[in-house]
């Protein structure tokens, strides 16, 4: 028997892999784990059962198994990105999902007895793009000015055959469509507050229990039983004709569902295009997307909905110039407002990538002005808010956002609602309104949990952790990066994974947790690596930076800083060159080598931050400076730099760079034995709850300087419980001249206590 899978054909017996060229060069360990993936397909095979297969774990890391993939997908041309064939599941392993089929070599084309047989629900999954797509297409469900005299008619999704699976989607885009093109009724979708007395037409879509990857659809009427009333399609485009004939029959609409504004298209292969390349932009698949829209438009040019997906697909690919065209080419043939809100919306996100925000801007006004209902005003000025967010004019920002949130509780469209939230809430972040933020991230929690949209839940949560660290509440942060990180595994997004990785990284080193934090940061990079991803290698690479610095694996933290410059030099990233460039400079300090560092290389990183990289650099760099003048016994010096950090950082009220000023000047404090000072700086760093590390131990010196050695040493036994791996030799000198002048054995555990 022989595995065809996409273009190619696997011969376990003989070993051989064959493309549409012919026999391709893949050989060794390379072809084996492919045959290991083939025939598990479509199981996700780990690590270590291919390590077993193949290799039997003769010695053997899991990087081998890293370098085999990108040569099994090198002879495939395949893409880390935009898998066709084999995908990486990130904690479990590989999986090949391509579809697989056993053929005998004697009776080519014709699957074997084993595979014929297949159960209804690998044709449901098979579905999921229709579903994807569906649904993205339900997000804009009300179409341009209509006469408010007209009918409303609702679509209500029926249940039976599995059509629930399907019915609420088709439902949405059939209401969508007609109210879109036909112009002589409103569309919308039966819920609990559908009028009594309303015109309701029953819809439903399902998948048949044939192995043709059939559909059914059932349009009003009495359902007898679960297989009667329902007619079978084996082509999308009939299927969605006829429903529309269906519908505008049943509501004595004589006139033929119009085709002018391109909504829909006559070409089977046009159709069922449109709805891979919709699922493949879901996907993340951009370059994939591109291809298959391009195809759809070749078959049927005036399709100018698949032509508006493949600007989307442009624009999330980068190529902008190629997006703008494409809307151009609609904006030329459509007057309609449906296209002019779409067009123009879109536009102005392409224009803003491109960084002409005066463009933009324009752009979203004339989507504005186009769009007809509070839902599309309110998406349009959310993205009006984020703009302004992002150029800096962050009251401008606050007065869009804060209408998008009116108009979109008053739509009550429950995904425009959550999104403009979710934007407020990073606007008063920007503005240091930590507490304020976090009111209207609840209500977007709650909103996309109970709409069921885990992507945009887990977006909401993961912005509600940052809020949480910047307040210093280190350990709700890592609780609800957890939570973050389990959903977007569930979810498969990989990126999201090594991004929430990432997070956890930085609190875990915090906490003095350092192999923990370790593992997070690497198995972070490790799914940036597979995936190819420039900006999250980098951010990996400064992940484990922190940590080899803070272990002291000084020649390790080089190699990760340089690597991490090298990144962000090759996608011209100035702002993390900018932080590559001071972690370098902080690996040689701590190293004993900053005599090496002059005055002009911090003016110069000065110049940039503020240019490249805002006040929150600033703050970064001036914590590296007060640093260098302490390492010199420049307390003089160190501060200054240190009141100037906290003077930004309590305007900015990025309480970590408050708690770490405080502490520094504390540390002086104590230094000069200023001690009602350090006290009073010990107490206001605790309002921004410090790391317990040295806070505990900056106490424990306090009470030692004051004279009282038995509080000094119950502090000082807190701070080498709490400190993890943040506890240094000299930290435990301490705690043992302590134990000693108080009598007391600090490796016994025996610590004083109240009289």
């Amino acid at each position: 028997m022989i595995f065809r899978f996409g273009k190619f054909h696997l011969d376990p017996v003989r070993e051989t892999l064959t493309g549409p060229d012919g026999i391709v060069a893949l050989r060794g360990h390379a072809l084996l784990v492919l045959k290991v993936l083939v025939e598990r397909s479509p199981e996700v095979v780990s690590k270590d059962e291919i390590l077993d297969a193949v290799w039997g774990h003769d010695a053997l890391s899991e990087n081998s198994i890293a370098q085999v993939i990108k040569d099994i997908r090198l002879a495939l041309g395949d893409n880390a990105k935009n898998p066709e064939y084999v995908v990486t599941r990130y904690g479990r392993g590989y999986q090949c999902i391509a579809r697989v089929e056993l053929i005998d070599p004697d009776f080519r084309g014709e699957e074997s007895q084993a595979h014929k047989k297949k159960p209804r629900w690998p044709w449901l999954l098979a579905l999921a793009p229709l579903v994807i797509a569906l649904v993205w297409l339900a997000m804009a469900r009300q179409p341009g000015p209509i006469p408010a005299d007209l009918e409303t008619v609702y679509l209500k999704p029926v249940s039976g055959q599995d059509a629930e699976l399907l019915s609420e989607s088709f439902a949405e885009y059939l209401a969508f469509a007609l109210g879109s093109s036909s112009g002589t009724k409103r569309f919308a979708i039966a819920d609990g507050n559908t009028p009594s007395d309303a015109r309701v037409i029953n819809v439903g879509l399902a998948a048949t229990d044939g192995n043709d990857g059939s559909l059914a659809v059932f349009i009003d009427g009495e359902m007898v039983s679960e297989k009667q009333s329902w007619q079978v399609f084996n082509e999308t485009s009939e299927l969605l004709e006829v429903s529309f004939d269906q519908i505008l029959s049943t509501l004595e609409v004589e006139e033929e569902i119009k085709l002018e504004a391109g909504l829909v298209s006559r070409s089977d292969y046009a159709t069922r295009t449109l709805l891979r390349g919709m699922a493949a932009i879901h996907a993340g698949e951009t370059q994939r997307a591109v291809t298959l829209l391009e195809a759809c438009l070749a078959d049927d040019p005036d399709f100018d909905f698949a032509r508006y997906e493949l600007a989307i697909a442009f624009r999330r690919n980068g190529e902008y110039e190629s997006a703008l065209a494409n809307l151009a080419v609609i904006e030329w043939r459509s007057a309609l407002p449906f296209w002019a809100y779409r067009i123009y919306n879109t536009k102005g996100i392409t224009l803003w990538r491109m960084g002409r925000s005066e463009e933009a801007i324009s752009a979203y006004e004339i989507a504005l002005e186009a769009a007809s209902d509070d839902a599309h005003k309110a998406t349009v000025l959310t993205n009006l808010g984020i703009l302004n967010r992002d150029i800096g004019s962050l009251e401008q920002a606050e007065t869009y956002t804060t209408r998008a949130v009116e108009l979109a509780d008053r739509a009550d469209d429950p995904r425009t609602m959550g999104s403009a939230r979710n934007t407020l809430a990073s606007i008063y972040m920007r503005t240091g309104r930590l507490e304020e933020a976090l009111p209207p991230l609840e209500v977007a929690r709650e909103i996309f949990y109970e709409t069921g949209n885990r992507a945009f839940h887990a977006a909401v949560v993961s912005r509600t952790a940052k809020i949480h660290e910047r307040l210093g509440n280190r350990s709700m942060a890592i609780q609800l990066n957890r939570l973050v990180l389990g959903a977007r595994e569930q979810l498969g997004d990989e990126l999201g994974v090594s991004s929430t990785l990432y997070r956890l990284a930085d609190l875990e080193l915090a906490e003095g947790r350092f192999a923990q934090s370790r593992e997070f940061a690497q198995r972070g990079l490790n799914i940036a690596t597979d995936l190819e991803d420039t900006q999250m290698m980098m951010d990996g690479n400064f992940a484990l930076g922190e940590v080899a610095l803070a272990e002291r694996r000084y020649n390790d933290a080089q190699l990760y800083a340089r690597e991490a410059q090298r990144l962000a030099s090759l996608r011209a990233y100035p702002a993390s060159e900018l932080d590559a460039a001071v972690m370098k400079l902080r690996i040689s300090l701590e190293s004993g080598q900053g005599d090496a560092i002059d005055q002009e290389q911090i003016e110069s990183l000065r110049v940039r931050s503020d240019a490249e990289g805002g006040r929150t650099k600033l703050l970064n760099l001036g914590m590296f400076e007060a640093r260098l003048h302490a390492l010199r016994n420049e307390d003089f010096e160190a501060r200054n730099v240190l009141e100037r950090v906290l003077e930004s950082a309590s305007e900015l009220n990025e309480r970590k760079y408050q708690a770490r000023a405080l502490v520094g000047l504390a540390k002086l404090a104590l230094e000069r034995n200023e001690l009602a000072q350090a006290a009073n700086n010990i107490r206001e760093a605790a309002e921004f709850n410090p790391p317990d590390y040295p806070y505990f131990l900056l106490q424990a010196r306090l009470q030692a300087a004051q004279g009282r050695t038995e509080d000094a040493l119950a502090l000082a036994y807190e701070a080498r419980e709490k400190s993890g791996g943040w506890w240094q030799a000299e930290d435990q000198e301490f705690l043992d001249a302590l134990s000693s002048q108080a009598g007391y054995s600090s490796e016994s555990g025996r610590v004083p206590g109240p009289d």
